[in-house]
């Protein structure tokens, strides 16, 4: 651990900014996080991931919550063009870990928090998470159950709109309060690609009426960023998280596959400019959030990149992978829960949902950076 406290130091000392992982160093973490959340999560007799790892290593009884699980989905969907026969099995055996969080309830069949409920308590982002992981294996894969099971678990959230505030999709199911950002702006993107994937027009017009209503309702005016929710009584709840405007960035980018107009290009670069100036940290180079929400932007910038033909898009950003990789892991190698800074030297559980941020970073970038620089 020497090596990792005296970093900053080198670098003050040095001034040489970290250096961007290439292809094969992305390989040895991405592979080396998959072994870790195999070894350390997997709950084998139950066939189910556990929700977190205590200090000393041993499992949590409970199982990982339905956030947590969709990361995972996403992470092993990302590093299956890269090693398909490494992680497309492991990407089968995530999917059939979720399969009792499934339940038909209430008229549609959606993924609950928690496996097997008698009453199942689901959240539209939570299902939207799901859908668009599955959407990337099936690309991945051309296994059609992985489509079909994107489409239905889209439907359910989708289900999630109505015409109150005009519009917009709710949070949860049953406890409608509020109209969130992290659950519209993963089923824009959901549905962009399965309009890609289909050619189906009625996924493209659903993308097109969330992003209109998503912008009107929760995008702040003066930076472009994008506030967390609003209530139904109008009042919104002006928190501005990663992942929220990260959504909306790679939604800008798939629009502008789909239709070809500028207008969302040029969205995405304004909106993710203003999303670096505030959540980059030159000095740390790193991004200042949560795991879970972080590795969303590290991605959409990575996303710009691409539709900009700008790779410096992608230099940029790939040096923050180091400083997840050598400062956000406790000595057994598990992450904690911010992109910042070390876990807390008394933190008592490591949840698996921050080492899925970290491995979906990881593979998507072994993926896709070669072709940004």
């Amino acid at each position: 651990m020497t090596l990792l406290i005296g970093l900053p130091l080198l670098l003050a000392v040095s001034g040489a900014p970290p250096s961007a992982p290439d292809r094969r160093t992305l390989g040895v973490w991405t592979e080396e996080t998959a072994a870790k959340i195999e070894s350390a999560f997997w709950m084998p007799e139950r066939r189910l991931y556990a929700d977190y790892v205590h200090a000393d290593g041993k499992p949590g009884d409970d199982p990982c919550f339905m956030w947590g699980m969709g990361v995972l989905l996403s992470a092993y969907a990302a590093a299956i063009p890269a090693n398909p026969g490494r992680f497309r099995p492991l990407f089968e055996q995530a999917f059939r870990a979720i399969e009792p969080y499934w339940s038909e309830a209430r008229g549609i069949g959606g993924y609950a928090v928690w496996p097997r409920q008698d009453d199942p308590d689901r959240y539209h982002d939570d299902n939207a998470w799901v859908a668009l992981a599955l959407t990337e294996a099936y690309e991945a894969t051309r296994l059609p159950a992985y489509l079909k099971r994107a489409v239905e678990t889209h439907r359910f959230v989708m289900s999630g709109e109505d015409d109150r505030l005009g519009g917009g999709l709710y949070w949860h199911e049953r406890n409608r309060k509020s109209k969130n950002a992290c659950s519209c702006g993963p089923a824009i993107v959901t549905a962009l690609r399965l309009h890609l994937l289909t050619q189906d027009r009625a996924y493209l017009d659903q993308a097109l009426r969330l992003r209109e209503w998503t912008r009107r309702n929760l995008q702040d005016p003066e930076d472009g960023l994008y506030w967390d929710n609003i209530g139904l009584d109008g009042k919104v709840e002006k928190t501005k998280w990663t992942y929220n405007t990260a959504l909306m960035i790679r939604a800008e980018c798939l629009l502008f596959d789909a239709t070809g107009k500028e207008e969302h290009r040029a969205e995405a670069l304004r909106v993710a400019e203003a999303a670096w100036k505030r959540w980059f940290d030159p000095q740390l180079v790193t991004l200042k959030d949560e795991a879970q929400f972080a590795h969303h932007l590290f991605e959409a910038f990575l996303e710009v990149a691409r539709v900009s033909k700008d790779p410096s898009w992608a230099s940029r950003a790939l040096p923050v992978l180091r400083f997840v990789h050598e400062r956000t892991r406790d000595a057994r190698g598990l992450y904690g829960h911010r992109w910042d800074r070390a876990p807390e030297t008394d933190r008592k559980r490591f949840q698996l949902l921050h080492q899925a941020s970290a491995l979906r970073a990881y593979a998507y970038a072994l993926v896709h950076s070669g072709t940004l620089r």
